[in-house]
């Protein structure tokens, strides 16, 4: 059974939760988690989402995130990661696949 759409509403946080594919390991190294941050920080800048807080997990994302006046900015975050850079989220460079 598929999952019930999130009700968004603007400027209302979320909790969000990104996980790995098949809960891989996302961030084997630091690194790994510093390029999660800028790939994430240049997403809210286009985007206009505000992060509130973050935490970053071996296979794992928790972020407290609004979504500003466009509350499908926040819908729009894993393909913007890709468009953004031409390359998928960090996941296992071993294992080169998408995180979300």
């Amino acid at each position: 059974m598929a999952r019930q759409a999130r009700f968004l509403l603007p400027n209302t946080p979320l909790h969000l939760v990104q996980r790995g594919n098949n809960r891989g390991v996302c961030f084997a190294t630091e690194d790994d988690c510093r390029h999660y941050l800028e790939l994430l920080e240049t997403i809210i800048r286009d985007s206009g989402i505000q992060i509130h807080a973050y935490v970053l997990m071996t296979n794992h994302v928790h972020l407290l995130a609004s979504p500003g006046d466009d509350p499908g900015a926040i819908s729009a975050m894993p393909s913007a990661s890709t468009a953004s850079t031409g390359e998928p989220a960090p996941c296992s460079r071993d294992a080169f696949v998408p995180a979300w």
